[in-house]
């Protein structure tokens, strides 16, 4: 009879012994299969982390490799109780200049006599306050020379003729006089206050006194003052109109307010304290604030890369722990190349005068345990010292050019690996510029005093709109333009906007302008609504976004592309150069040699671990050839204990058919024994 199933004739359990023993085949295979694969998969997730911290460190220093991080100016005071001061401009002259504060600016104020006030609701006398504005000469008397501005003369009705109701009255008409109430214990007063600068000293004459006499002392006579005249003055002088006085390099400034921002193109002076015969300082240097923090950062990001790569590569000897590439050339590759690139010096060959020629000279050294730290205060001098070569270790820059007029402004930003830029041609045909919206001529003549009810709304780098607090005050067009440019940014600041204007007034056209702080095709200025005196008289209008263009031009006779003041190579030798040019000059051609600073060598090396084919690259496709390898070997090895296992089960079945028959032949003979005659039987 066949055998249906494995075992039957047997007895054993042949399809779990054939399972073990293939099992037992393939179990220690299996196990290194896998321990190699986990380790593979290790080190392919290890190697992304050691790229991820490399493209990180590169990011970390692209601000120290543009020119423009180097062109960044601050002002500072040497006694900031007396004045302080910002530098705005682009092109400031970086230059030490004496300041003496000999006044501050002043607000005229002029006060009621007191004792005749005993009441603020109670009717005082209501008419007409003519209020002139002009400059009292106080060199001589009193009575003093005074001389009016007939185009600023304001007019106030007073129809409640309260202490109340007049302050009120004045308040309201926003004329450039703010009046108040005081009350010194038994009687009350009202101060009449101008703003600030000798030009607006007030002369104050009533007419249409409701007690018929408009220069009595009496009624609304009483809020009458004339400097000119002794004796005709019902309201007093308190306090002179003043305007701030101060000697730059000797040479004598004077401004209606204590802020002045025309003296010194790109800067602004605000004076604190006056203190005659006290001569202060103004240095107007390289932002090294701002450079220390950014050479903070690129070495806190390279400590953090040193750690990602000894946390792989390193070895205890005591524990005999190690990291899962100890040993590793790749890495090791990647340490001594990061290493010899920042040990190395800049122009020291060429030019054994450069003293700012490595990172050590500068306060970046390396410590016992490879780690970089950092001398801020060894930077901090050599910034001083030498602003040039600092940018030119970090950065690189022009060792030689034909135009000397604008080497300065000329700058390598990036330099990729293979292209030699170290003599070039470049020809700038267009220099980048702002967005910038112009205005048409202003049509009053200063000083113009603004109305509180005008409306300036505006766009800037195609951000959200944002409506401007007014400018207001009688204010000379430079005012005007200053006090514009604080409200506008700080509009954007609150709105949460990281943008910035500049906004001038050029007195050849008589136009106002708003520039974006930014370069290129991106910046723009779009004015959304104009109304009051922004569209009648200061040549603000509705208009579509005035957008500034890209620098223009070609490196080493190939087509170049412009961002903002970048301009990248993009032909077939030069792709990817990076060029700054951060000057106004438009058309102009130069020869240059450049000087390879370390960061864009740095850029080189970063680049051959980092690009695709690169080394890291490599090593990934190795790791994930080996991967796919043991996947293929794990198929094979299935596929043999498979076959494997058939001829187990093959084997075992023959073996149990034989078992089966002999078991069958075995239960025959018995029987056939027991049956043979003779057979003696038991009983």
């Amino acid at each position: 009879m066949a055998i249906s199933s494995l075992g039957i004739g047997s007895g054993l359990d042949i399809g779990s012994l054939v399972s073990q023993l293939v099992a037992a085949e393939g179990s220690n295979k299996q196990t290194r299969l896998d321990n190699k694969e986990i380790q593979l998969q290790a080190k392919l997730s290890a190697m992304g982390t050691v790229k991820s911290a490399l493209s990180t460190f590169q990011s970390s220093y692209r601000s120290l490799k543009l020119a423009s991080t180097y062109s960044k100016l601050s002002a500072t005071s040497s006694n900031t109780d007396l004045f302080t001061a910002t530098a705005t401009g682009s092109n400031v002259d970086k230059s030490t200049r004496s300041i003496e504060v000999l006044q501050l600016s002043q607000a005229q104020k002029l006060a009621t006599s007191g004792g005749s006030i005993a009441d603020t609701a109670a009717s005082i006398g209501t008419g007409t306050l003519t209020f002139d504005f002009g400059e009292y000469d106080y060199t001589a008397g009193p009575p003093y020379t005074y001389a009016a501005e007939a185009s600023r003369q304001k007019t106030v009705t007073i129809t409640d003729g309260s202490l109340t109701g007049i302050r009120d009255a004045i308040n309201e008409a926003d004329i450039g006089v703010t009046a108040s109430i005081l009350y010194d214990g038994s009687s009350y007063q009202l101060v009449m206050s101008s703003e600030s600068g000798a030009s607006n000293g007030l002369r104050i004459s009533v007419s249409g006194d409701s007690d018929a006499d408009d220069t009595d002392n009496a009624g609304l006579s009483m809020f009458a003052y004339d400097g000119t005249a002794v004796g005709a003055s019902n309201m007093s002088e308190t306090l002179q109109a003043k305007d701030a006085q101060v000697k730059i390099d000797g040479v004598s400034i004077s401004s209606s307010t204590d802020t002045i921002s025309d003296a010194i193109a790109g800067v602004t002076l605000n004076l604190k304290k006056a203190e005659i015969n006290t001569v202060s300082t103004l240095s107007i240097s390289g932002n090294t604030a701002g450079l220390g923090k950014a050479v903070e950062s690129f070495i806190t990001s390279f400590n953090e890369l040193a750690g990602t790569l000894k946390a792989f590569t390193y070895y205890d000897a005591e524990t005999k722990e190690k990291g899962l590439f100890v040993g590793d050339s790749v890495l090791r590759n990647i340490e001594n190349s990061l290493r010899n690139v920042m040990s190395t010096s800049v122009s020291a060959v060429t030019d054994p005068s450069v003293t700012y020629n490595s990172f050590a000279n500068v306060g970046i050294t390396t410590k016992a345990d490879g780690s970089l730290e950092f001398d801020s205060s060894k930077f901090s001098s050599a910034l001083s010292a030498n602003l040039e070569e600092v940018r030119n270790l970090f950065a690189g820059g022009l060792a030689e050019s034909s135009n000397s007029a604008i080497a300065s402004n000329l700058n390598f930003g990036y330099v990729p690996s293979g292209i030699n830029a170290s003599s070039l041609s470049i020809d700038i045909t267009a220099a980048a510029t702002h967005g910038t919206f112009t205005g048409a001529a202003f049509a009053s003549a200063a000083p113009y005093t603004m109305d509180a009810t005008d409306i300036l709304s505006l766009r800037v780098d195609g951000g959200a709109a944002i409506t401007v607090d007014t400018v207001s005050g009688s204010l000379t067009e430079t005012q005007i333009a200053s006090q514009l440019q604080t409200n506008i940014n700080a509009a954007l600041q609150a709105d949460g906007q990281s943008k910035s204007v500049v906004v001038s007034y050029d007195a050849g056209t008589g136009a106002f302008s708003i520039a974006s702080n930014k370069w290129g095709s991106t910046s723009s200025i779009e004015i959304t609504d104009a109304q009051g005196d922004y569209s009648a008289n200061l040549g603000f209008a509705v208009t579509a976004a005035q957008t500034g263009t890209d620098v223009a031009g070609t490196i080493g006779g190939e087509a170049a592309t412009g961002s903002g003041q970048m301009l990248t190579g993009s032909g077939s030798r030069y792709d990817g150069l990076e060029v700054e040019y951060i000057g106004s000059t438009s058309t102009f051609y130069t020869n240059v040699k450049n000087i390879q600073g370390v960061l864009p060598n740095l850029d080189d090396v970063l680049d051959g671990f980092l690009e695709s084919g690169g080394i890291l690259s490599a090593r990934n496709t190795s790791f994930n050839t080996q991967i796919n390898d043991i996947k293929d070997q794990r198929k094979t090895l299935l596929t043999r204990l498979s076959s494997l296992e058939q001829r187990y089960l093959v084997k075992f079945g023959a073996m149990d058919a034989i078992v089966a028959q002999m078991n069958a032949t075995s239960d025959y003979l018995t029987n056939q024994l027991k049956n043979l005659p003779g057979t003696s039987r038991n009983k």
